[in-house]
Order: C-alpha cells, then sequence, then structure tokens
C-alpha cells in the first residue's frame, strides 16, 4: 500500500496545513481475487495518516484519530470482537472513546498507539480478540508494570512483541525460546524461556530511538551521542540476522561488529533478515548467512551493486516467514 497526496478537502482548510491523503492498494484480496493499484473503496471521507499490514489483513488511522481495519480475522486481528472477516475497512467502534495516533500489526494481530501515549492490543498472542489496553490486562498482570503506558513505537514479531516508550526504554514480551526477549535472567532461569512471558522490566540499553522485530529475532537504534545512531540486536542468529557468525541465538542485546565507523539511522527487521540504513546513504542486510551493502546511489549509478542483488535475494527468501515490524507478507 501507499499514499497519495493531494489538495485538502474544504473542510480541513485552516485545521490541517498538511495535504490530504489517499490510500491505494493492490495484490490479493479477502474474496481470492488479486488486484491492480486502486484507491482503496471506503476511505473516500477518511484522510489516512498511518498503515500497518499484518499476514492478511490492513489497519489504518485517520487524522480525527479512527481506527479502521478489513482483511482476515482468523484471530481477531480486526478489533471487531469477532472472527470474521471484512472485505470492506470496518470502524472499531471499541475504540470510539480514544483517540489514535498511530497503527502497528504482526503477522494476525495488531495494535493503536493513543494521542496519551497507551497501547491497545489484540489478536494472536495479544490480550483478547477485541481492544485491550495491555497496561492493565492480563499480559501485563493487570498493571504490575509500567509496560504499555508513554508509548512511542510497538514492533511484533512471529510471537513477539517490542515496545519502545517515549522516554527511549524498551520493554519486551511474549515467547522467549529464542531469547528474542533480551533477558539476562533468561540464561539462568529455563522457565523464562519456555511458554508466554508478560512483561518483567525494561530491557538493559542505552536510550533507544527506535525499535523492530523479526520473526523470531529483535533490534533497538540507541542514541550513542553527537547524532550517531549504534544498532543493537538480539534472539535467533540462525540466517546471521544478528550480524554475528555462528549461528544459535544472541541471549543479549549487541551491536553487530563492523559498524563501528557507521552512523546508523533506521533498524528494521522482516522474517530473518535485518536491514540498517546508514546516513551515509548505505544500507546493510544482516541475514541469509552472509552481511550484504547495498551501495548508494550517488557511489554505483545501479544503485545495487551485483553482488548485493544476488545476496538480497537470499534476505528475501528468509523474509518469507512470518514476523517483522509489518508482519508477514505485509512487511
Amino acid at each position: 500500500l501507499f499514499l497519495r497526496r493531494g489538495p485538502p478537502s474544504s473542510d480541513e482548510v485552516g485545521i490541517d496545513d498538511g495535504a490530504r491523503t489517499t490510500l491505494w492498494v493492490f495484490g490479493r484480496r479477502v474474496c481470492g481475487q488479486v488486484s491492480p493499484p486502486v484507491p482503496q473503496p471506503g476511505l473516500t471521507l477518511h484522510d489516512v495518516r498511518s498503515v500497518a499490514l499484518g499476514a492478511e489483513h490492513v489497519l489504518v488511522v485517520t487524522r480525527t484519530g479512527l481506527a479502521l481495519a478489513w482483511g482476515g480475522n482468523s484471530c481477531g486481528q480486526l478489533g471487531t470482537g469477532d472472527e470474521k472477516p471484512r472485505g470492506w475497512p470496518t470502524s472499531l467502534h471499541l475504540l470510539g472513546a480514544v483517540r489514535c495516533a498511530s497503527a502497528a500489526c504482526g503477522p494476525r494481530c495488531s495494535a493503536v498507539i493513543t494521542l496519551d501515549e497507551r497501547l491497545w492490543t489484540w489478536g494472536e498472542h495479544q490480550p483478547a480478540s477485541a481492544p485491550a489496553l495491555l497496561h492493565t490486562s492480563w499480559v501485563n498482570r493487570h498493571g504490575a508494570t509500567d509496560c504499555g503506558l508513554h508509548a512511542a513505537q510497538v514492533a511484533f514479531g512471529g510471537a513477539h512483541m517490542v515496545l519502545l516508550t517515549s522516554g527511549g526504554a524498551v520493554w519486551t514480551w511474549g515467547y522467549n525460546e529464542s531469547s528474542c526477549l533480551g533477558w539476562p535472567a533468561a540464561m539462568v532461569h529455563a522457565s523464562l524461556r519456555h511458554g508466554f512471558q508478560k512483561p518483567r522490566s525494561p530491557v538493559v540499553l542505552p536510550q533507544a530511538l527506535c525499535v523492530a522485530a523479526g520473526a523470531a529475532h529483535s533490534a533497538a537504534l540507541v542514541d550513542a551521542g553527537g547524532g550517531r545512531g549504534v544498532p543493537y540486536l538480539w534472539g535467533d542468529n540462525s540466517c546471521g540476522q544478528c550480524g554475528v557468525g555462528g549461528g544459535g541465538c544472541l541471549p543479549l542485546p549487541m551491536p553487530p561488529p563492523g559498524f563501528e565507523a557507521e552512523s546508523v539511522s533506521l533498524v528494521r527487521c522482516v522474517g530473518g533478515t535485518s536491514v540498517l540504513v546508514c546516513h551515509s546513504g548505505r544500507c546493510y542486510l544482516l541475514g541469509g548467512g552472509a552481511r550484504v551493502e547495498a551501495a548508494s546511489s550517488s557511489e554505483e549509478e545501479g544503485g545495487i551493486s551485483e553482488g548485493a542483488s544476488s545476496a538480497g535475494s537470499e534476505g528475501e527468501q528468509e523474509a518469507g516467514g512470518e514476523g517483522g515490524d509489518g508482519g508477514g507478507a505485509g512487511g
């Protein structure tokens, strides 16, 4: 999906200086038909500001703070309180009392962060099939920790979640068989590596700027001062997605070697691959058994070198697994 910017409608003039947005969609729909790029029906009256993709569903947030969802609903990921799929954008009336700011999706789960920085989630591995305030839900032992408050960004993996707060703290919860939660205590207590794990305390990290989650690994970009960003990765490393050799798992967050001279501006995870974008314009793909550098357009006219293209295909194969920031096929 992508957003096309256009002139604001008459009722928006003086309310929002930004241009009005139109959502275009393409690919396989719920009915099984494959659609070419077309404006999404049912959103004509809405100005979309945030879009998130799951494996088979879409969640959007409008300028007015309304959340709408459509697509597959086998795990209640649409937030309608049932498991019936929707082929048309459906307003989430259960969120009618709050104003949403951003949307996020996992393969079969969804979330919104509201203007008051609270996290609401629903679907697979979440409190319920209807929107629930994570902080007061059973997942957080009904308010036992501050997880779910001061939320700034959330990322969904295959079966784990990573939350960034507005203060730069990182919370993790979910299934931890691959050490994707980054908990030191899990190294000595086997019970913390099996079954669903509830939030305990923030991950030991410097102040984070953004977070990401792959199928079974996690990442955070931390502030190293002087405008320099340093990536930290942990969890499943079977494809080299944490940037170190040897496979296996990386139980604690660590910066990948070889990036000491780089300043990373963005980190993303898709399936078994990590993507690091640097201020220099370089993009690094970690996964598929090798670290690959995609040259910036200013250095090489083709944009991506031949070696990077071939290794990128391997990364795409790995990315076919579930999980990753936008989740499943959406990622």
